[in-house]
C-alpha cells in the first residue's frame, strides 16, 4: 500500500473510532465512554501498527501526541453527545 494512502485510512479509521463512544444511542456514564475511548485509542494505534508494520516511533512522545490527536478528532462526537444533542433532549 502507498504511504499516503495509509495515512489517509489511518485519519479515516481514527476519525470513525474517536467518534464511537459518543455517538451510540444508548445512555451510558461519562465514566464508561472515556473507558470505551482508551479502548478505541488502543485498537486505533494497533491498527496503525499493522499498517506500518511497525510503530514508527518508539519515544514516549508518539503517546500524547496521538491521544491528543485523537481526542481533537472526537470533537464532531462530543459536540453533539453534550452539547447539541443534550440541549434537544433535556
Amino acid at each position: 500500500m502507498d504511504t499516503s494512502a495509509a495515512v489517509v485510512l489511518a485519519v479515516l479509521a481514527a476519525l470513525v473510532l474517536a467518534n464511537l463512544p459518543f455517538l451510540a444511542g444508548a445512555p451510558k456514564g461519562t465514566a464508561l465512554r472515556l473507558a470505551k475511548f482508551l479502548v478505541l485509542y488502543c485498537v486505533w494505534i494497533a491498527f496503525c501498527t499493522v499498517l506500518a508494520g511497525s510503530l514508527p516511533v518508539a519515544e514516549w512522545s508518539l503517546w500524547p501526541v496521538s491521544l491528543a490527536f485523537f481526542a481533537v478528532l472526537a470533537f464532531p462526537g462530543v459536540t453533539w453527545r453534550y452539547l447539541w444533542h443534550a440541549r434537544r433532549n433535556p
